[in-house]
């Protein structure tokens, strides 16, 4: 899996530029082919002023401080409220859609929060953070997260790709993608 942060232009018929916006790519190896799995861009939402961005980038990071709460306390609700819908998942080369908040607290009540319950897993808790591409309504950033078992001892680092997203309103977390494990 390779995930590519880069900068496109569009021209009209004259050679003129009339885009240029920022894009974030996911591309996977299946049955020997590469391909382009997943993509998120701007369009002209970049574009907006550095006051608007630096506005969504807080909320992006208060969406991941919400959600690192309640993960960490097994809040299915809170889960599922941080998130926007229809919310993906691209794990394993696969992607795993909820298209509702009740349909992700379900997920999380019967996969989730069982497995973690069973396992060495205590809390997480964020490393570094990385905005890589904003605008006033869409945020990308690609955050360390650290796992700790019930002596408090790290065993597993995960750098992630997230896209946080303000939709009706409400800041949320629309997809997500993990891209490195380092267990330790």
């Amino acid at each position: 899996e390779l995930h590519i942060a880069a900068q496109y232009s569009r021209y009209d018929h004259a050679g003129d530029i009339f885009l240029t916006t920022e894009t974030f790519w996911i591309v996977t190896k299946q049955d020997d082919h590469w391909g382009v799995k997943f993509r998120s861009s701007f369009g002209g939402d970049n574009d907006a002023d550095e006051a608007a961005k630096t506005k969504a980038e807080s909320a992006a990071l208060r969406v991941l401080e919400q959600h690192i709460q309640a993960r960490n306390s097994r809040d299915s609700d809170g889960l599922a409220a941080a998130n926007n819908y229809p919310h993906v998942l691209l794990k394993g080369g696969s992607f795993q859609t909820w298209n509702t908040p009740e349909d992700y607290v379900i997920y999380e009540e019967t996969d989730i929060i069982p497995e973690l319950d069973y396992s060495d897993w205590n809390r997480s808790e964020w490393g570094v953070i990385n905005v890589v591409q904003s605008g006033a309504f869409k945020v990308h950033l690609v955050a360390e997260l650290r796992l700790f078992d019930v002596l408090n001892k790290k065993y597993e680092t995960t750098k992630s790709f997230w896209v946080v997203t303000k939709v009706n309103e409400h800041w949320g977390i629309q997809g997500r993608s993990s891209f490195i494990k380092d267990t330790q």
